[in-house]
């Protein structure tokens, strides 16, 4: 079977991240929180321009 060693790469880095903090989840997304508020930076928002009706792919054929 083949295995995709990107993927791999991943599970083993998430293995190691979970064995750094004693392989408790809660402990590891409180690190992951700490860190995301130790970042300074500003968090961009913005608005995407209004979709066509022709590119709507939400937007029933028949509303057109």
């Amino acid at each position: 079977m083949w295995t995709d060693p990107v993927v791999d790469e991943i599970h083993q880095i998430r293995q190691k991240m979970l064995a750094d903090v004693g392989d408790d989840i809660h402990a590891l997304m409180a690190k992951f929180h700490e860190h995301q508020d130790a970042q300074s930076g500003e968090v961009i928002k913005g608005k995407l321009p209004p979709l066509s009706p022709a590119e709507d792919p939400v937007k029933d054929s028949a509303d057109r």
